[in-house]
């Protein structure tokens, strides 16, 4: 029997149906796994002690960047949209040659000061809208890794270096479920004879590089989004949280020959596009030979990106064919009438 249109249609939905499970079970599957590697990512960390706060936080009583901003804010007024960015440096390089573009928004006029950051230590800058209406705050900031007192090169020869970025977008219709943006980078520069940055190209890296973060991010929740990239010798993972007052974390593990052992909690190219190229993430190992999974990589976000195509391709398939039948059927009904009217007709004209 040939099918019927509610044949058809029921086929489709049962398609469409199956496609979309596997398309949910694989993202299900995938957060899982970027779940499972933060938390690995936190063990790691949290086993190498408390780090010492330099910098900026040496200029408030506060000790978290939580309370810091909620003082700033505080004195601010309730248009404020701002973000606390902590750096931890759980490595035993040193973060040098520190450089700051704002593309919206201000610093802070006391804890925006830019610092080298010890092997061990952690940092603190501040930026918000200085509570101007409908003003959000963005930017990026980098900071060039030193080993022994002189920089990471990767190539003798070229003079290259390993360069760490974050990028932020706090939007100023923020709110408690509206997550803001973040993306970390590892950049390759090209150094001078002094080992920072020769040819800087602070002002350009959150119109290059932020616009990527949909694809370079997941959120774990509604109420924070987190990034990851790994090689050289580093994984380097960011989240920022929701709200006006967000706190974006940068993380910095450092492994290998860069491993930190422990933290003490006392004093004891010449071209733009040359100069920027972003190094491959991949899995990394750390001290002792075990694997640190990656978290967030382009590899995940172009697989995910994939999926969905195809999800989408499946999707076109199925209207294709429900249209298709529709006019197959339609036909077959005109034909079936005109047999029936022609039929009637030699019935009338014999009689």
């Amino acid at each position: 029997n040939p099918l019927t249109m509610c044949d058809i249609i029921l086929l489709s939905l049962l398609l469409c149906l199956a496609i979309s499970k596997c398309c949910f079970c694989y993202d299900a599957q995938t957060v899982h796994s970027q779940i499972h590697a933060l938390d690995v990512f936190k063990a790691k960390i949290s086993q190498l002690g408390e780090l010492k706060k330099v910098g900026n936080f040496k200029m408030t009583e506060l000790n978290s960047g939580e309370t810091i901003q909620e003082d700033v804010a505080q004195s601010q007024g309730r248009n404020y949209v701002g973000v606390a960015i902590v750096i931890e440096n759980y490595s035993s390089a040193v973060l040098g040659d520190p450089q700051l573009a704002i593309s919206c928004g201000y610093q802070s006029a006391a804890l925006s000061q830019l610092n080298d950051i010890p092997a061990g230590s952690s940092d603190l800058l501040v930026f918000h809208n200085q509570n101007y209406f409908q003003t959000r705050t963005c930017g990026s900031a980098s900071w060039q890794v030193r080993q022994d007192g002189t920089a990471l090169l990767l190539d003798q020869e070229e003079d290259v270096g390993v360069r760490i970025a974050v990028t932020w977008n706090v939007h100023w219709t923020c709110s408690d479920s509206t997550l803001n943006e973040v993306t970390v980078h590892l950049m390759k520069t090209k150094l001078d004879e002094n080992g920072d940055w020769a040819f800087p190209i602070q002002n350009h890296i959150f119109s290059r590089k932020h616009q990527y973060w949909p694809s370079q991010s997941f959120p774990l929740d509604r109420t924070e989004r987190v990034t990851s990239k790994a090689g050289l010798g580093f994984n380097v993972t960011a989240s920022i949280t929701s709200g006006c007052q967000a706190k974006l974390k940068l993380d910095i593990l450092g492994n290998g020959e860069l491993e930190l052992k422990r933290t003490r909690s006392s004093d004891g190219g010449h071209d733009d596009e040359d100069d920027e190229d972003e190094v491959e993430s991949k899995d990394v190992q750390y001290g002792g030979g075990e694997q640190l999974p990656m978290i967030s990589t382009g590899g995940l976000a172009t697989t995910m990106a994939v999926v969905y195509i195809i999800c989408g391709f499946a999707g076109i398939l199925v209207l294709f064919v429900v249209i298709k039948g529709y006019f197959i059927l339609k036909n077959r009904n005109q034909r079936q009438e005109d047999a029936d009217l022609h039929e009637e007709e030699v019935d009338k004209f014999l009689k």
